[in-house]
């Protein structure tokens, strides 16, 4: 197991990789209106991969412009959309960007897997990674990984497991010197469903245990697009 992780953080590790046209959402009002400032950055990626890229320098006019652009909330990379784990809560580390399974105006996730299915392409590098944390290693989200809990990952249809962190765009947390003002990610529990859909998770129960498909299939039904 060692051995095979070890390989997985090799395989996805790349140094200073330099990366083109990547634009920047400073704030996650400026992704909710699609307000990016218009220009398309060149950076340096320290490890980059199918579902990560953790950004260790933005070529800009100054110090100051890398400053803030290295605390956006998000990046758009080949019609792709990565949220700053600046932002991820309990789970928050910065300079970390990871994918965005499904954005919506009101609502933005990404599912962070347990397990993948054997014999499936691109494994999901954040989770995987996370998870060899809790074996004594220092990868990349080791201080990301210690504020997921197993008790918080949702069982799939096929037996595995996921956390899914959301990001709801009605909550803002205060900004402060290290991030802009801004939504803040969770990890979806029980009580985060309670609060968000309660009718939604009646009837999922009346069906039987919740799995990870009720909980994506609450979100999106609840969701709505981004706006132009």
């Amino acid at each position: 197991m060692r051995t095979a992780i070890l390989l997985l953080l090799f395989s996805y590790s790349i140094s200073a990789q330099i990366v083109e046209g990547v634009e920047f959402y400073e704030r996650s009002d400026d992704f909710v209106y699609n307000q990016g400032d218009g220009t398309s950055y060149e950076i340096s990626c320290n490890s980059i991969g199918p579902y990560h890229l953790e950004i260790s320098q933005v070529y800009t006019e100054s110090d100051k412009r890398e400053e803030r652009l290295l605390r956006s909330w998000a990046i758009k990379y080949k019609d792709d959309y990565y949220v700053n784990l600046l932002y991820g809560g309990n789970i928050s580390q910065a300079n970390l960007f990871i994918k965005l399974d499904s954005v919506g105006s009101k609502y933005s996730y990404s599912i962070i897997h347990r397990k993948y299915p054997e014999g499936e392409e691109s494994p999901n590098f954040v989770g995987n990674v996370i998870f060899s944390s809790h074996r004594g290693f220092e990868p990349i989200l080791s201080l990301a990984a210690n504020g997921l809990r197993w008790r918080q990952a949702w069982t799939k249809e096929d037996g595995n497991k996921a956390f899914v962190l959301l990001f709801d765009f009605s909550d803002y947390a205060l900004g402060n010197k290290k991030r802009n003002t801004s939504t803040v990610g969770e990890i979806v529990t029980r009580n985060t469903l309670q609060k968000k859909f309660l009718e939604e998770v009646r009837a999922a129960k009346a069906k039987g245990k919740i799995k990870l498909e009720d909980v994506i299939h609450m979100i999106n039904i609840n969701n709505e697009e981004l706006i132009d």
